[in-house]
Formats: structure tokens, C-alpha cells, sequence
């Protein structure tokens, strides 16, 4: 993974990772954090010390650049996720430098993250996703912090089928997901988009909700889908709602 800060920046990042798969999962055997201030003249390696806070024995395995601040990155480290051992209650740590890399902040976040996306307009908004309880999970604060969002007991999310709403057409806090709906042990079992509010997803107020979660309610309690055919045109299309991913 290579990535330059750009903007006139010489600093540029590369990370190099050595992984396995095992019980279909990922495991990180070996994680380097390389890099430069010079156009890649010469490199060195990221590690800890005690001016930067950069996490020791860190395995970070992916890392995304802000679409906002050019100086701005984040990291995963799977260092602390017990995958040798087997345990499945851990804690992962999320990793941010705000100044390209000078100096970082770390947190302990309690989720297995496996993905972070920004926000389209909003650089301390922060969405995640983990492929391990199938779950997605908010920051409003550039990652010190986060909070689950949806509901294992209901929401089994899809990998790759989660997004922020659309620039200059849905509200800023609109997120779009896929969801299992029914028994996970049925050979078939139906998947739908879901609509909501990021901070509101659960709310019971029907003046809070997003006019799509409406609908997603419906769809949870078993709604017929010929039923949803007599809805009007504008909710038809959002049950067409297609997932793009950008390879």
C-alpha cells in the first residue's frame, strides 16, 4: 500500500503486510509502517517512540488517507485481536496522525474493525464496519471514539454494502446498508437496503426517522413483498437501491 500526502507534500507512506488466512480470517504475522520526507530519497520505519505515540509492536494492516485534510491519515492495528489465541474479547486500536505522520494519537476501540470510511463533507464523521459480529459502528470525533450503530439482533450487514448517504442528495447523517432479514439458518435468506440516520437508527420517534426507515420497519416485520409493489414510485425506487463498489 503506498500512499503521498501530496499537495506539494514530499512525504510519502508505504506499508508492507505479511498475512495468512485461517478459519477465514485475516492474521497479520508481520506489519511495517515506511516512511519518507523526501520523495522517497530515503526511508525509514514507523515504530514507537516517546515523542510520536505511535503504538508499539503495532501490526497495522490497513490504512486510508482523508479526502479533507491532506495531512490527515488513519490506521487499523490488529496487534491486540488475540487471533493466535483464539479469544474472541478484544480490543483493537485505532491510529490517526493529523500532521502526516510527525506525531500520532492512538485509542482502544471495542470493535473489530475492519474498514473506515469519511464522511463526503464532514472530516471528524467516521464509519465502520466489522466483518467479525457483521456490524457497523460511528465516530464523530476522527476515531477517539465509537459507537455501535446497529443491532446484531436485527441487523446483519453486508461486507462491502455499506455507505454514507449520496453528496448534495440525502442529509449529511444519512447512511445506506444491506441487511439480512430472518432466520440465518434458512438456505435463502432475503436481504434489503436499510435507510437511516447515523445517530437516530433505532429511534422509535416517528418525527426522528428517516422517511425510508419507515419502510425498513415494515420489511423486518415480514411485510409481503407485493404489498410494498402498491407503495408510490419514490419509495420503489429506493427498494431498487443498487450497491456500487468501486474496485
Amino acid at each position: 500500500y503506498i500512499n503521498w500526502v501530496g499537495n506539494g507534500s514530499p512525504v510519502i507512506f508505504v506499508l508492507s503486510v505479511k498475512k495468512r488466512t485461517l478459519h477465514q480470517s485475516d492474521i497479520i504475522d508481520e506489519a511495517h509502517l515506511y516512511r519518507t520526507e523526501n520523495y522517497g530519497v530515503t526511508w525509514h520505519q514507523v515504530s514507537a517512540t516517546p515523542d510520536n505515540n505511535f503504538p508499539d509492536n503495532s501490526k497495522i494492516f490497513k490504512y486510508m488517507p482523508s479526502p479533507h485534510d491532506d495531512k490527515t491519515l488513519i490506521f487499523l492495528d490488529k496487534t491486540s485481536d488475540g487471533s493466535n489465541s483464539g479469544n474472541s474479547d478484544w480490543q483493537s486500536t485505532f491510529v490517526k496522525t493529523t500532521n502526516a505522520g510527525k506525531t500520532f494519537r492512538q485509542s482502544k476501540i471495542n470493535a473489530r474493525l475492519d474498514e473506515v470510511k469519511f464522511h463526503p463533507t464532514q472530516k471528524n464523521l467516521l464509519l465502520g464496519y466489522s466483518k467479525y459480529n457483521k456490524q457497523l459502528y460511528y465516530s464523530n470525533d476522527l476515531g477517539d471514539t465509537f459507537i455501535k450503530i446497529t443491532d446484531e439482533t436485527i441487523h446483519q450487514v453486508s461486507d462491502k454494502r455499506w455507505t454514507w448517504g449520496e453528496k448534495d442528495v440525502d442529509d449529511e447523517k444519512t447512511i445506506h446498508f444491506e441487511v439480512r432479514i430472518g432466520n440465518p439458518t434458512k438456505v435463502k435468506p432475503k436481504y434489503y437496503p436499510y435507510t437511516c440516520f447515523v445517530d437516530d437508527c433505532f429511534t422509535k420517534n416517528e418525527a426522528k426517522m428517516h422517511p425510508m426507515q419507515k419502510l425498513n420497519l415494515k420489511l423486518e416485520s415480514g411485510v409481503d413483498e407485493c404489498v410494498l409493489l402498491k407503495l408510490s414510485l419514490k419509495i420503489r425506487r429506493w427498494i431498487c437501491y443498487v450497491f456500487a463498489v468501486r474496485s
